[in-house]
């Protein structure tokens, strides 16, 4: 018997050791991934052309800037990108991937009152935290942790992105609305 145990347990081991996957070799090449045609969620990236303005005569075109420095289109682009990364780090454990929420715990994200309302009650559920709330008839009874950590263009991104996802169709969330909300107790 005290043979057959550490013969039993080395059987195991290369078992389980040849029964497990090996990663995929990395292919070799430049490293850098292909240009995107589209940024995943359903937006395309605006075209070069379509930011440039025309210059007078013997000048030539500039692309044309927000008061932020960035082009149209890219800045609402990059700041749903940024939303994205912190939504699927934050949010999407209690909300889920494909905004449902779950029933009678956590609200839905998909074209609700809340998330289409006004900006100020959004942010503040995102800083502050809530316990408790009913959307559209429904109520939800977990506790929605307070994120008082997140900076006011990380409020602003992750906020921009659930309403321009989940087929909601609102507008963006700045930093100017965020620290208006903030200034607000």
């Amino acid at each position: 018997m005290k043979i057959f145990l550490p013969i039993f347990g080395m059987a195991l081991i290369a078992l389980l050791a040849w029964k497990t996957p090996r990663p995929e070799p990395v292919p070799t090449g430049s490293g850098l991934p292909p240009e995107p045609t589209s940024t995943g969620i359903g937006l395309t990236p605006e075209p070069a052309s379509s930011v440039i303005v025309s210059a007078p005569a013997g000048r030539t075109p500039t692309p044309q800037t927000s008061k932020q420095g960035q082009t149209p289109g890219a800045g609402l682009t990059a700041s749903i990108a940024r939303g994205k990364t912190l939504y699927e780090q934050q949010c999407l454990s209690c909300h889920m991937v494909d905004g449902t929420g779950v029933p009678s715990m956590n609200p839905p994200l998909i074209k609700t009152s809340f998330v289409l309302g006004p900006k100020p009650a959004l942010i503040k559920v995102v800083i502050a935290g809530m316990t408790g709330v009913e959307v559209d008839g429904d109520d939800f009874h977990n506790n929605m942790p307070p994120h008082p950590e997140l900076t006011d263009q990380q409020v602003a991104d992750v906020l921009t992105y659930i309403r321009h996802n989940f087929g909601n169709k609102a507008t963006q969330v700045t930093v100017a609305d965020v620290k208006a909300a903030r200034a607000k107790k």
